[in-house]
């Protein structure tokens, strides 16, 4: 977007699911973003979280995590990387297979760490495949 000269350009897909470009000029020109060599774009996830408190409100206490649970489907692995208590150097990496079935199978991974503090990292290999969906997550933490 430039605001400066009141121009926005945006991106859309037609039909076919081809990837288009319209600029906001007087005079709208629509551009491909295919160059036509046979070529792909490439996607990955990549989501990361806000960092969120799961110590008991007012004790500050250590909590323990058990395990991280998602309902997804992907054609392509995902890796979750749990940070601790706000230290980059404490993390705990685990990868969901990928799972293209279509009833969403619940997949588990265990974690095993105390911490008052956790963050989640979301991340797939860029490949040609662009529908990874993440149906529900969630986190078993025990007090």
């Amino acid at each position: 977007i430039d605001n400066s000269q009141n121009r926005y350009n945006n991106l859309c897909l037609d039909e076919n699911l081809e990837v288009h470009t319209v600029d906001g000029a007087e005079a709208s020109k629509l551009y491909t973003l295919y160059d036509g060599t046979g070529s792909t774009e490439s996607f990955s996830l990549n989501w990361k979280s806000g960092i969120t408190s799961i110590a008991d409100m007012g004790r500050g206490s250590r909590n323990m995590i058990r395990r991280v649970t998602m309902a997804y489907s992907s054609k392509d692995p995902i890796t979750a990387t749990m940070t601790f208590d706000k230290n980059s150097n404490l993390t705990k990496t685990m990868t969901f297979p990928a799972n293209s079935t279509s009833d969403n199978k619940f997949y588990s991974a265990y974690v095993g760490r105390r911490a008052k503090f956790i963050q989640l990292d979301l991340l797939s290999t860029a490949s040609a495949n662009y529908d990874t969906k993440i149906e529900k997550m969630e986190i078993e933490v025990d007090g």
